[in-house]
């Protein structure tokens, strides 16, 4: 990816923000991977004004990759004026979103990284958070409100055990971004990304599992 995206500069250079804009939309990761290197010089800018408690400086940036990515998939040429003014917006919202949470000790919404229709496994596998929980009791009304329970609990103990990358690729995952999309969002190489997702799905697994346990 890194060579191709380099083989590419030289034509992508000549192109407008708006044209790459609507290639990356389109799933092209080349363009994608275009504007994050574009714009990973205001995303560190705009990363070293902030602190997140008991995270390293490479955890904030992080965290403006996922929201220049945001802009990339938000920025409405009609709407706005240029993606570069979006695109700082979409940053600053998103690394101060993650330092509020840090600072209140809270993080984002899980169902924001995980669905519990969607397989935890490969696209072949039917084995899903849903069906764990409320396997055999989805018209009863008393369970369902237990299941609810035990779904808020879930998204807990997920909070505390997902590092920020396994939830940032779990995020990417659940919304269907291939590996090669993460690699460019995240700033990380793919089999990096592969096993952040590979962690937190055991996590999740070991979780689910010492659930039906007790």
């Amino acid at each position: 990816m890194c060579g191709e995206l380099k083989n590419a500069t030289s034509l992508y250079d000549a192109l407008e923000d708006e044209e790459l804009l609507e290639e990356a939309k389109r799933g092209d990761a080349l363009s994608l991977g275009y504007l994050m290197k574009k714009y990973e010089y205001f995303v560190r800018a705009k990363a070293r004004k902030y602190f997140l408690n008991g995270a390293e400086k490479e955890d904030v940036f992080q965290e403006g990759r996922m929201g220049l990515y945001r802009a990339v998939l938000d920025y409405d040429p009609e709407k706005s004026t240029s993606f570069k003014f979006f695109a700082e917006i979409c940053i600053t919202r998103h690394i101060m979103t993650a330092v509020s949470a840090q600072n209140r000790q809270k993080h984002m919404p899980m169902n924001t990284y995980l669905s519990t229709d969607k397989a935890l496994y490969d696209s072949g596998s039917n084995w899903n958070l849903s069906n764990m929980i409320s396997e055999g009791e989805a018209g009863d009304p008393e369970w369902i409100y237990i299941n609810r329970e035990q779904r808020m609990e879930f998204r807990e103990a997920m909070k505390k055990s997902l590092s920020r990358l396994e939830r940032n690729v779990f995020s990417l995952h659940m919304r269907g971004v291939p590996y090669a999309e993460m690699s460019e969002i995240l700033g990380k190489g793919e089999k990096s990304i592969d096993n952040a997702l590979q962690r937190a799905r055991i996590k999740a697994q070991n979780y689910m599992e010492s659930k039906l346990k007790t």
